[in-house]
């Protein structure tokens, strides 16, 4: 079983804007070309784990599982596993 805690495919969409060379001075160049490539590493890696259908993926949240669905071939029914709930605090009676 995977626990999926974050897309980065989706986190890269969001952030692609901010790693453009032309929008950024020189001196940043090396760190943004670094993150560039282990961003494309990390959704390679992604890609590889998720496109297995005999793997059992559970996300930690509807966010998650919408973002795996859009950016991978994933099923259709994913488990969600709310982590670090206190049940006391966030029960629907209180």
């Amino acid at each position: 079983m995977i626990s999926v805690h974050i897309v980065f495919a989706e986190f890269y969409t969001q952030a692609k804007g901010m790693l453009r060379l032309t929008r950024n001075p020189l001196c940043t160049w090396p760190r943004l070309i670094h993150r560039w490539l282990y961003y494309h590493l990390i959704m390679a890696l992604e890609r590889q784990i998720y496109g297995k259908h005999y793997r059992t993926l559970v996300a930690i949240s509807k966010k998650v599982v919408r973002s795996l669905h859009h950016h991978y071939d994933v099923p259709t029914n994913l488990s969600i596993a709310y982590y670090g709930i206190d049940t006391q605090k966030f029960n629907p009676q209180v």
